[in-house]
């Protein structure tokens, strides 16, 4: 924060922002000499600005700063209607992504098993970091991402001091150093100062103006199985059903759709996290709901076989 830009929030931890009102928590404004020097204020304020754990329109804000008819200030009351196709076409993706992702989780991992193990005097010694090590056998750790329904399996193959990462048909050399939410990341030939935050399964990658989400797979499904005596599915955000794709007693495959949650004028699917059987659906379509709220009661088919 600086003189040159502002945030506007009356959102603190443990607020409760009810379905009732209208879903804007924060307000980023900057100022400059002239309207060139604010866009470019706006365009860094942008690039640092950092929220996770809900969607956002940041992206959609960066594209519409760096489009030439904003430049030119071409902008009336239609704007995003009139430009909407090369608005939204130029939000791109991160491709690094996954793997600065996965190079998260096993720096982190590695630290956190260094400071829990038992040290020995041998730096080196596989019980001083963590790196899925076995004996004689490549130290070989699998990863597995969810990111907007695409499920991404990353092989970590410990070379040294750096990682092998396989992944979608690509092989990258990775290596770096985390400070608490802070990663210095080198993939291949590549260096990357990127932020990192984490919350509960969700790890969310900041890289300039490129923001990236991800669950983990496993821990996510880990803890579905955990509270599988209660079936829940749950609402990830206050919001409106607005579709309902299953019924009571439907047989159901791992990512099938069950139910679709409106919120921040955004739809959200809420998927099968394995094959199964929906036993009960709780609400329906034009229902308000809270964030946690059960939705849909769902038994997998290990369950079912065990009982």
């Amino acid at each position: 924060m600086n003189r040159h830009v502002r945030v506007d929030t009356g959102v603190r931890e443990n607020d409760e922002v009810s379905v009732y009102y209208d879903p804007m928590i924060a307000k980023l404004i900057v100022w400059d000499e002239n309207r060139d020097l604010a866009i470019q204020r706006m365009d860094s304020a942008l690039q640092n600005y950092r929220i996770c754990g809900l969607k956002t329109n940041v992206s959609f804000l960066s594209s519409v700063i760096n489009s030439e008819p904003f430049f030119r200030g071409d902008v009336e009351t239609g704007f995003i209607d009139r430009h909407y196709d090369s608005l939204f076409k130029d939000i791109p993706t991160d491709g690094n992504a996954p793997a600065l992702t996965a190079l998260y989780i096993l720096l982190k991992k590695s630290k956190t098993s260094a400071m829990e193990a038992e040290t020995t005097s041998d730096p080196y010694s596989p019980w001083n970091f963590f790196s899925a090590w076995r004996l004689n056998d490549n130290p070989v750790y699998k990863i597995k991402l969810l990111n907007d329904g695409r499920e991404i399996t990353i092989s970590a193959d410990l070379k040294g001091k750096s990682y092998q990462l396989e992944f979608e048909g690509k092989d990258i050399k990775a290596s770096g150093q985390l400070s608490d939410d802070s990663l210095v990341a080198y993939l291949g030939n590549l260096k990357f100062d990127v932020a990192v935050a984490e919350h509960l399964n969700q790890i969310t990658v900041f890289n300039k103006r490129l923001r990236s989400e991800f669950h983990s797979v496993e821990e996510q499904y880990a803890d579905l199985a955990h509270d599988q005596d209660d079936g829940g599915l749950t609402a990830p955000m206050n919001g409106t059903i607005v579709a309902v794709l299953t019924e009571a007693g439907a047989k159901v495959k791992k990512g099938d759709g069950l139910i679709v949650l409106e919120a921040m004028k955004m739809e959200h699917k809420i998927i099968a996290p394995d094959d199964g059987t929906v036993t009960d659906v709780f609400f329906k379509v034009g229902d308000l709901v809270k964030e946690g709220t059960e939705l849909i009661a769902f038994m997998a088919d290990g369950d079912q076989e065990s009982k």
